[in-house]
């Protein structure tokens, strides 16, 4: 994806994406991901993302866990 950060291991796992109101933390492979906190939007055969629209919004450990489930899935 170009023109934004994207952070690999083996394969492309997540993103972040900005735009005037909001932030993607996106996933390469999101669509396989367990959404276990319903968070994740997007349609497309693959990318799911999770927009943060305030800084308060944020919630370490929900991030953290969807990016160990990227980085878990990325090993496999």
């Amino acid at each position: 994806m170009g023109g934004v950060p994207s952070y690999s291991i083996h394969k492309n796992i997540c993103y972040l994406q900005s735009s005037k109101n909001h932030v993607n933390l996106g996933f390469y492979q999101g669509a396989q991901l367990e959404d276990t906190y319903n968070l994740l939007g997007g349609t497309g055969t693959q990318l799911r993302h999770i927009r943060v629209k305030k800084l308060e919004d944020i919630d370490e450990y929900l991030m953290q866990s969807y990016i160990k489930k990227a980085i878990i899935l990325d090993q496999s």
